[in-house]
């Protein structure tokens, strides 16, 4: 599956040149309506998202939230080069502890919340569902003598009015380990998460192999100027290779208000 991600120039070369897919914690986007709960208040500081659609159809919604005026580029890849590498030694039912990350400070784990113990066929994208009703909160449920959420509905469910944005996410869900020593057991991570131990992160970055970069598909937002174009295929011959990607202009035909002269 193809995916798609809105974004600036910046956030591509950092993209490119550090090898990373920043995941943003939840407290730090745009809808606030996230991740409440009924018993523990919000969970937003303990999740962590990175936001694609697999719309191909241009958005001139997502152009003007996320492009930087329609200036920014829109990221193409095949859905099957994002990948989360387990430790080994903790695959356990529920979750799974990512290795390819790098946390913002070292008392932090992340983890991939699954409903089965085989990563090999888990696909970890989570499809968005707009059905969140007002004021909804999620309650804690009560399982095998655990408490627990259905973590993956914390940061899968949104309201109507942002159905726009048919939007894919992949989730990770941060745990402080300031306190866990060398227990990662899954009453041990619960602890961690319901005691509400501080996480202070506000991202993590996934690393990525260099297969995620073949055949990147860059399109360049309508309002690009010659010069950002330039720039994105200076970045793209540097950390891609010569004829590894794709570059291409908008569509979309869209009057750049920027540059009308006011008079009076």
């Amino acid at each position: 599956m193809k995916l798609y991600h809105y974004t600036t120039i910046d956030v591509l070369a950092l993209i490119l040149k550090h090898r990373t897919l920043r995941f943003n914690c939840l407290a730090n986007v745009d809808d606030q309506d996230e991740a409440e709960t009924s018993d523990f208040g919000s969970f937003k500081n303990y999740l962590f998202v990175s936001c694609w659609t697999e719309d191909n159809s241009e958005n001139i919604s997502l152009w003007n939230m996320y492009s930087k005026n329609m200036e920014g580029v829109r990221i193409g890849i095949d859905s099957a080069k994002i990948n989360f590498l387990p430790k080994e030694r903790l695959q356990i039912p529920l979750y799974h502890l990512v290795d390819n990350v790098k946390p913002e400070n070292s008392n932090s784990a992340f983890i991939l919340w699954l409903a089965s113990n085989n990563l090999g066929s888990f696909d970890p994208k989570i499809t968005v569902r707009y059905d969140l009703e007002d004021n909804y909160k999620f309650k804690l449920v009560v399982s095998d003598n655990y408490y627990r959420y259905n973590f993956i509905d914390l940061a899968s469910r949104k309201r109507k009015e942002w159905f726009f944005q048919k939007e894919i996410r992949y989730v990770l869900f941060g745990a402080s380990t300031k306190n866990l020593g060398n227990d990662y057991s899954h009453q041990s991570i619960i602890n961690s998460i319901t005691e509400k131990e501080e996480l202070h992160c506000e991202f993590v970055d996934l690393l990525l192999n260099d297969q995620f970069f073949e055949n990147i598909e860059i399109l360049m937002g309508p309002l690009c100027k010659e010069s950002d174009k330039i720039i994105c295929e200076s970045l793209l011959e540097q950390y891609v290779g010569k004829g590894q990607y794709s570059l291409r202009s908008s569509l979309l035909n869209i009057k750049n208000k920027g540059n009308i002269q006011k008079n009076g």
